[in-house]
């Protein structure tokens, strides 16, 4: 003992011997035990400069000479730590080439910044960018020890200017650069005879063919504070925020270990950006040990925490990790009812404050920001505010996400940006800014372009779109492939078996196929036969980080981005007719009651017979002169899948219901048509046996692989999300039970209503927005009864069917390849490693998500650009000044405002009080528990599931976006004017040549038809119900007809109104 406390705090000593260098140290174990450690650390003097200009290291024989990277003829950048993590976006732009990245460097990136550093290695695997990594730390001549008293950080900085050095010296007749933004490093460079430029100061002066790199550029300090004239309005400058500083980090970890603070995401509310929630840990939680876990002097129990207003938010930004102060009791809030976007944060706040008086008994866990743990900013997609002059280089910029806060950067490209969709990422927010300080990535494309904003989706949402890099494509085998007999070694041979495969019309990524088998004994052998991707992507390999790294395939409304490469995807792993294929199939022997006799599981060799989609597939099932093996297999297996159904019903699986919608592209793939996804009986019988499969292989893994099975789970969703909806529903003569799951799924088979079918299908919508989302987990880190899968009432579940577009489901094939000895265990799994991976995966799943309904949205605006219509919708929220409805024919659901909607902020203080005087003093009566909003002028009354009738148009006044808008014309409510910003008169009758859409039918005549841009939804509700009566209006009248009726009445109704 008395040995281990000398050398407890003693530095390891390094001595350099030959060919390697080597640290000794000791450590004390748990046992109290000292223990000698001696490190190796082996140098070489074969290792690559990487210049083609060297005809030394040129002439290094073997795998040991590194590829040229760098060019001949040109300036060499070797860059600092700091320089990479700070400037990655410059350094990202293609005028940036021939950079020396050294593995010190890498290493240190790899320690601080998991997201940069994959960046940077992205950069480096292109090879037209001319960037090479040399291994310093294993260079004979670069490596260096650690000096006594030298900090890890300089004695790195130290190593990059031993490197710089070497390569100054190794190659005389280049010219090699230092970037540094590190004052010291940079001094001691000098001193050394190094030649060595600030990013900011390299760029200036040797890059000026690139005007536009200036303003990437990432300033580490901003002492030229941003114009607040050109920034911000007057009144924005006259109640300039005067942030709190943050705690210190270690009053942080100890007012947190002690519950004064909580720790957790910064999440803001999509439907007010002045309201903000970050969870606290659950009682529950099994993660963390009872004894380690903190404090809980509220009794919080897992509840959220309630941030309200600007300050008390306290510069935090969405999904940082913050610490929050809890308040005391008597200083708890409700939540807001109001809908509140960027422009309207200070009435907000006050009316938060008056909504805080009324609903107390509503309070929950109220707070303010502390502090920043973790900063977790990206780059933001949006637009500029319009300048106003031509060379203003301070600029506002505003993100598309409302839940982000306008960003103050420079550019002196504004007249350039105007109008088009840009990134920009944050640098600094100090405490006495209103806004956070940042700078401008790159330009997208114009607003409201398709491919400009279906990119701002993507990079929104934090979704790899980048090509897949040489080192990907050199993973996959050569095309056409053909199948060896060395494959099908171990395999089982299921090419005689008819197999088939059923998907979506133009489906080319075919990953599950069914069979059905007659035997003797009467059973059947149903198989469900997966793509067997695990034998393409091995653990370890470049395409297999890559999809790792993506984590999924993102559909969106035009197209996919692909997990995998589409030679994978669409040829080698697609399980396409006529072709044989390698596949993992699960096999069962089943009953004509659906009875499972016994399960197998095996790699297989297969060869399908047909690719059906689901409508051909149903024709072939309902044909009765299809006589065939396979129409007969469609048969029986359609009717096993509804046994099974049927089965899982009876056991409380829950049938919800989505908004997904479908849309109908013309050959430039802009939608023509848009409707509610369809679905037929053979969707539900490929989802019972993939379901099956699913279930069947859960259990296999998991008796095997106990500790690292990877599952998925629903948790049980609290009884409390479902309280607003019960009292809703209990009016109109609706239980909702939700005790279990089975309670919970018979009460929505009992929640309809005689006279109008559709409002089953929004209690079953809405029921599904109370539960939490099935997310992926280690088996060894969950306790197992928490294995459960509440929506499909299932003890375990994980995913197995989709290889080439799901990651989770290659790791469960590489599982289940180990537990029937068809491939060894991977090393690489525990419960921890596997449980890091089910964290990346949730979070990947969930931006895909987000960002397919990014895509559905913008596409629902390109089909509604030129039109107007009137369709059936019903409320399914309402909020103090407004309701959200839902519209079927297009399975759309916007937001109704009731109250006049904020003007943009450079508008000026005479119109904005011009617009004050002149708009009308409009009363609504809101109330929270029974969900409705009145009005105290007109005896209409807006409640849920109300059927109404809406006006649907484009709102294209904003200069950031278009907009879907939607006004309320029946009942008629008196709001916000359509499209007009001004109180200008309505613009005169004029021809129109675009499809005009008045209550579903389509005017397309060259008749002149009247704008309804600055008319109000009542006055558009007059209209309607004048011109089109409802017997008309049933009778659904041709288009000409349409014309011919509408357009002399609706002249005849201006004339009157003149």
């Amino acid at each position: 003992q008395r040995r281990a406390k000398a050398h407890k705090h003693t530095r390891p000593t390094m001595q350099a011997a030959g060919g390697a260098s080597t640290t000794t140290f000791f450590r004390k174990t748990r046992r109290k035990t000292v223990q000698k450690v001696i490190k190796e650390h082996y140098l070489r003097d074969d290792i690559s400069c990487g210049s083609a200009a060297c005809k030394a290291c040129g002439q290094l024989a073997g795998a040991s000479a590194a590829a040229t990277s760098l060019e001949a003829h040109a300036t060499y950048l070797v860059l600092d730590t700091n320089v990479v993590l700070n400037q990655i976006d410059l350094i990202e732009n293609k005028a940036f080439g021939n950079v020396v990245v050294l593995s010190t460097v890498l290493d240190e990136v790899k320690h601080q910044n998991g997201t940069v550093y994959r960046r940077l290695r992205e950069i480096v695997s292109t090879t037209d960018r001319h960037f090479y990594v040399f291994a310093n730390e294993n260079h004979r001549e670069t490596f260096i020890n650690r000096l006594p008293g030298e900090s890890p950080n300089d004695r790195n900085d130290r190593a990059i200017r031993v490197a710089c050095k070497w390569y100054q010296q190794h190659l005389p007749d280049m010219k090699v650069v230092l970037l540094t933004n590190d004052k010291a490093n940079m001094e001691k460079a000098i001193t050394d005879g190094l030649t060595a430029y600030t990013a900011h100061l390299y760029v200036k002066e040797f890059m000026g063919d690139h005007p536009e790199l200036v303003d990437i550029l990432v300033s580490a300090s901003f002492d030229q504070p941003l114009d607040e004239d050109s920034t911000e309005s007057a009144s924005a400058r006259k109640n300039k925020p005067n942030f709190k500083d943050y705690l210190p980090m270690t009053e942080l970890m100890k007012g947190v270990q002690e519950g004064r603070y909580c720790q957790g995401p910064f999440r803001i509310s999509r439907n007010n950006c002045t309201e903000a929630s970050v969870p606290t840990p659950s009682p529950f939680d099994n993660k963390t040990p009872k004894e380690k876990r903190p404090a809980d002097p509220f009794k919080l129990e897992g509840r959220d925490v309630l941030i309200q207003g600007r300050e008390n938010m306290n510069r935090a930004v969405n999904s940082d990790i913050v610490v929050v102060e809890v308040f005391p009791p008597d200083q708890w809030r409700a939540e807001s009812s109001l809908i509140v976007e960027e422009g309207r944060q200070a009435e907000a706040v006050q009316q938060n404050a008056k909504a805080d008086e009324k609903n107390q008994k509503k309070a929950q866990p109220t707070g303010c920001v502390v502090g920043v743990i973790r900063r977790n900013w990206k780059p933001y997609c949006g637009s500029i505010q319009p300048p106003k002059s031509p060379n203003q280089q301070c600029l506002l910029f505003v993100p598309t996400d409302p839940r982000i806060p306008r960003i103050a950067i420079r550019s002196r490209q504004s007249a350039t940006l105007t109008g088009k969709r840009i990134v920009v990422a944050v640098d600094s927010w100090e405490k006495n800014q209103s806004h956070p300080n940042g700078h401008y990535i790159r330009d997208l494309g114009v607003i409201g372009d398709k491919d400009s904003e279906s990119e701002a989706i993507l990079i929104q949402h934090d979704i790899p779109y980048h090509p897949f890099s040489q080192n990907v494509l050199q993973c996959l085998p050569p095309l056409p492939w053909q199948y060896d007999e060395c494959m099908l070694k171990g395999r089982l041979d299921l090419r005689n078996v008819d197999i088939c495969s059923i998907d979506p019309p133009g489906c080319k990524d075919i990953d599950d196929a069914l069979s059905l088998v007659p035997l003797p004994n009467g059973n059947f052998q149903v198989g469900v036969h997966i793509a067997d991707v695990s034998n393409f992507v091995r653990e370890g390999t470049a395409i297999d980080r890559e999809a790792a790294e993506r984590g999924t395939t993102v559909y969106l409304a035009d197209r996919r981005i692909d997990m995998l490469p589409k030679p994978l995807t669409e040829d080698i792993c697609s399980l396409r007719s006529g072709v044989v294929r390698l596949a993992f199939s699960v096999l069962w022997e089943m009953t004509p009651q659906a009875g499972i006799v016994s399960t197998k599981y095996a790699k297989t060799v297969i060869k399908s017979v047909h690719s059906f989609t689901y409508a051909e597939a149903q024709m072939w099932i309902d044909d009765p002169h299809r006589t065939d093996s396979v129409a007969r297999s469609l048969r029986e297996l359609l009717k096993l899948s509804k046994i099974l159904r049927d089965r899982r019903v009876d056991a409380g699986a829950l049938m919800l219901a989505s908004s997904e919608v479908h849309f109908t592209k013309d050959a430039n793939y802009q939608p023509v048509d848009i409707e509610l996804y369809k679905l037929r009986d053979t969707n539900g019988m490929v989802e019972e046996f993939m379901l099956l499969a699913n279930i069947a292989v859960a259990e296999h893994i998991w008796k095997n692989f106990p500790n690292y099975a990877l599952l998925r789970r629903h948790p049980t969703p609290d009884p409390k999300n479902f309280l607003w909806l019960q009292d809703i529903l209990e009016q109109r003569g609706i239980i909702l039970d939700t005790s279990c799951s089975k309670a919970l799924a018979r009460s929505l088979e009992d929640a309809n209503d005689p006279s109008d079918p559709m409002i089953n299908h929004l209690v079953r919508m809405m029921t599904t927005r109370c539960m939490s989302q099935a997310v992926y987990f280690s088996s060894g880190v969950v306790p197992y009864k928490d294995y459960w899968h509440y929506g499909l009432a299932c003890g375990i579940y994980t995913h197995f069917t989709s290889p080439i577009r799901r990651y989770a489901d290659v790791i469960v094939h590489r599982l289940l390849a180990s537990s029937i000895g068809y491939d060894p265990v991977s090393l690489a799994y525990n419960k921890l490693t596997v449980q890091k991976l089910t964290d990346r995966l949730n979070r990947r799943h969930t931006a895909a998500q987000h960002a397919g309904r990014g895509s559905d949205e913008l596409y629902t605006v390109i089909f509604f650009r030129g039109k107007r219509l009137v369709e059936e919708g019903y409320v399914t929220r309402v909020r103090e000044n407004g309701f959200l409805v839902f519209v079927p024919r297009y399975g759309i659901e916007g937001l109704v405002y009731v109250a006049e909607q904020p003007q943009e902020e450079q508008q000026t203080e005479a119109q904005r009080r011009q617009q004050e005087e002149s708009r009308p003093q409009l009363q609504f009566s809101y109330d929270e528990e029974k969900q409705t909003l009145s009005s105290t002028s007109t005896p209409d009354t807006i409640q849920l599931f109300q059927k109404v009738r809406v006006h649907i148009s484009v709102d294209d006044s904003s200069p950031h976006a278009q907009k879907l808008q939607l006004l309320c014309v029946q009942p008629a409510v008196h709001q916000v004017r359509a499209a007009a910003a001004t109180d200008a008169p309505a613009p005169a009758e004029q021809p129109r040549t675009t499809a005009q859409v008045l209550d579903g039918q389509v005017v397309t005549d060259d008749t002149a038809v009247p704008s309804f841009a600055s008319e109000t939804s009542a006055e558009i509700a007059k209209a309607v119900a004048a011109e089109v009566p409802p017997e008309e209006r049933r009778r659904e009248p041709s288009p000409a007809t349409a014309a011919a009726e509408l357009v002399p009445n609706l002249k005849r109704r201006k004339k009157a109104t003149k």
